[in-house]
């Protein structure tokens, strides 16, 4: 194979121009095709000890197929509160606020693992709907998950991790 310097020697300049914009080109699709692909998101808190420390910074693929005790990055609830009637809040899940790191419990068809999260008792059916997850942070005790938010919609997923940097 020619070199850029082999090329331009051997060619004209408006060829050489040619190849060289060529190569900058794929290399561009290339970059862009990474950056729709990955994307990197840092660890906020202490809810996936010891899996991962705040400050760690994880390198996501993006993807929905998720299989039961995958690692996920999903989006981070905000919850607007309104009243429906007296003491009645309901929240509202609002997108754009950040991501948070979970691992999935259970997937799609797979029986909600109550036995072993007792807190999980509030989510309806013996089976994990079409569409949606049961998180849980590794660390429990600090975790704000499925035990607080129910299922989680595949269409919150990010991604999950591939790699990790401290």
């Amino acid at each position: 194979m020619l070199g850029i310097g082999a090329l331009l020697a051997g060619a004209g300049t408006i060829a050489a121009l040619g190849v060289f914009a060529v190569a900058c080109g794929g290399a561009s699709a290339a970059s862009s095709l990474l950056a729709r692909r990955f994307v990197q998101v840092t660890v906020r808190g202490p809810s996936m000890l010891p899996t991962y420390e705040d400050g760690d910074r994880l390198l996501v693929r993006r993807t929905h197929a998720i299989r039961s005790g995958d690692v996920v990055v999903i989006d981070q609830p905000r919850f607007e509160v309104s009243r429906k009637g007296p003491g009645d809040h309901v929240p509202e899940w609002k997108n754009g606020h950040g991501w948070m790191i979970k691992r999935a419990v259970a997937v799609p068809g797979e029986r909600i693992p109550r036995a072993e999260i007792p807190e999980l008792e509030m989510l309806p059916g013996d089976r994990v709907p079409e569409g949606m997850l049961v998180v849980l942070g590794d660390n429990r005790e600090e975790s704000f998950d499925s035990r607080h938010l129910g299922f989680v919609s595949l269409e919150k997923v990010l991604g999950v991790p591939m790699g990790r940097r401290k």
